[in-house]
């Protein structure tokens, strides 16, 4: 039975997978930040673009150390999640992998075209900035990754919160032209 795995990456940076994705899953902050970057970029990433994201300031041999271990980890962890060969590391493409900031994204794409209740729900799951208090040590790299995603986010939440007050100023138009 596959799993699905819920990756909350608004507000604080939460795992929860199993058959309905109820059971909270604890990682290393490192292990949690690497499955959040992969799972947010949706692409295969080269092994020594993430070394150097990660474990830049160990050496090469420490970083690619490092590398080898931590997909191992998150792959005991939850099973079937990640796919790693020898030149990259992503997510598994048969996975069920949601992520919060994702599917805010996606709303945010067709604002224009969703509904009131949609766009409610998809703000609703906005629990606060992108990784709100996450910190990682020595990772400048990832640092600035995450506030350009944070600038992203924020303003497609923007847009969605936008998109509900034109939706609520033209009913109350419609219902004040009935009047």
């Amino acid at each position: 039975m596959k799993h699905t795995v819920m990756l909350h990456v608004l507000g604080r940076a939460r795992l929860h997978a199993g058959p309905q994705g109820a059971d909270s899953i604890s990682l290393p902050a490192k292990s949690l930040a690497l499955l959040i970057y992969i799972a947010l970029e949706r692409r295969y990433v080269r092994r020594e673009v993430l070394a150097d994201m990660f474990w830049g300031d160990t050496g090469d041999e420490g970083a690619r150390a490092n590398l080898r271990l931590a997909p191992s980890k998150l792959r005991q962890r939850l099973p079937g999640v990640i796919h790693a060969d020898a030149e990259t590391i992503g997510l598994d493409p048969s996975a069920q992998v949601e992520v919060d900031a994702l599917s805010l994204l996606r709303t945010a794409e067709t604002a224009g075209h969703q509904s009131a209740a949609l766009l409610g729900s998809a703000i609703a799951g906005y629990d606060g900035p992108f990784l709100q208090d996450f910190q990682l040590r020595d990772c400048a790299a990832f640092d600035d990754w995450v506030g350009i995603q944070r600038q992203r986010i924020d303003r497609s939440a923007v847009v969605i919160l936008r998109e509900l007050v034109r939706l609520e100023q033209q009913a109350r138009h419609m219902h004040n032209e009935l009047q």
